[in-house]
C-alpha cells in the first residue's frame, strides 16, 4: 500500500469520525451566535436629546410616532446602555429592531436581525422572546430562507403557544411550508430530493467522507489492475479493511442522522397540532 494513500486517509477518516460522533447542535446554531456590526446604531448610539424629567420609552416612542426612526433607535440604545432591569432591556431591544425593520433598507434589516439574535442569545429562559423569534421568522421570508422562517416560527408555537402572536406565527408557517412544498414538487426540488438523501447533512462529515472515498477511488484507479487482483481474487485482507472502515464510516454517519431525524420528527410532533389547529 502505497504511503501517501495512508498519510491522506487515515487522517481524513480520524476526523470524519470525530465529527459525525460530535455533530454539534445545528438546530441550535441560530440561537447561540451573534454578530453585530461595528457601526450598529443601537449599540454604539448617536448623541439623543430627551426632555428633562422625560421617561426614555415614552421619549422613544414618540420620535417613531413622528417618523424619526435613527432617533428611536438612538434613544433606545441609551436605555439599554444604562439600565439594569432585564424586562427594560428586552423591551428597548426589541422596539428597536421594530423600527429598524419599518426602514426597509437591507442595512437597517441586517442590523434588525442582528438586535433580534442578541435579544435571544441574552436572554433565553430569562425573559418571554416572543416577539424576537416571530420577527426573526419575518426577517427570513425577507430573505427568501424559508426553512430558517419556520424554525423561528415553530418556535413562537413551541415555547409561547399562549403568545399573543401565535395564530399569525402558525398562519404564517402555513404559508411558509406550503411554498416549500410547491417548490419541492418544481423539477429542480424533485432532484434534490432525491440527491439529499444521499449526501450527509453534517458538512464537516460530508468533507471528511467525501475526502476518504475520492482518495481511495484514485489510489484504486492508479493501479487498479494489481489492485483489483488483491482485493477480489487473493482477498487481500488490508484492502478489505479499507474498503470496510471507509464504508462503516458513511453508515455510522447515516445512523447517527436518522436518529437525529428521529428526535427531530418527535419534536415536530408537538408542534405541528399548534400549527394545523389555529
Amino acid at each position: 500500500m502505497k504511503p501517501w494513500f495512508l498519510v491522506i486517509l487515515f487522517p481524513a477518516v480520524s476526523i470524519s469520525a470525530y465529527f459525525i460522533l460530535n455533530p454539534g447542535h445545528r438546530a441550535e446554531a441560530p440561537r447561540v451566535h451573534s454578530a453585530i456590526s461595528p457601526d450598529h446604531p443601537f449599540f454604539h448610539p448617536k448623541a439623543a436629546e430627551i426632555a428633562f424629567g422625560a421617561d426614555g420609552l415614552d421619549s422613544a416612542k414618540k420620535a417613531f410616532a413622528d417618523g424619526r426612526v435613527d432617533d428611536t433607535v438612538a434613544i433606545l440604545g441609551h436605555i439599554y446602555a444604562q439600565s439594569g432591569s432585564v424586562q427594560e432591556r428586552v423591551a428597548a431591544m426589541g422596539m428597536a429592531g421594530q423600527a429598524l425593520m419599518q426602514k426597509g433598507d437591507p442595512d437597517s434589516r441586517r442590523f434588525a436581525e442582528e438586535l433580534f439574535t442578541e435579544v435571544v442569545r441574552q436572554y433565553q429562559g430569562k425573559a418571554k422572546l416572543d416577539s424576537a423569534e416571530y420577527n426573526l421568522g419575518l426577517i427570513a421570508i425577507q430573505d427568501s430562507d424559508g426553512p430558517r422562517a419556520l424554525y423561528h416560527l415553530t418556535t413562537v408555537l413551541r415555547d409561547y403557544p399562549d403568545s399573543d402572536l401565535a395564530p399569525n406565527a402558525a398562519s404564517v408557517a402555513q404559508h411558509v411550508a406550503s411554498l416549500i412544498a410547491g417548490q419541492n414538487e418544481s423539477p429542480k426540488g424533485r432532484l434534490v430530493a432525491y440527491l439529499n438523501p444521499l449526501l450527509p447533512e453534517n458538512p464537516t462529515a460530508l468533507i471528511g467522507i467525501l475526502t476518504s472515498m475520492v482518495t481511495t477511488l484514485i489510489w484504486f484507479a492508479h493501479d487498479w489492475q494489481n489492485h483489483y487482483k488483491k482485493l477480489v481474487i487473493q482477498k487481500d485482507p488490508v484492502l478489505w479493511v479499507v474498503v470496510i472502515l471507509v464504508g462503516g464510516l458513511a453508515v455510522l454517519n447515516y445512523a447517527y442522522e436518522d436518529k437525529a431525524h428521529a428526535k427531530s420528527m418527535l419534536d415536530v410532533g408537538k408542534v405541528l397540532p399548534a400549527v394545523i389547529g389555529r
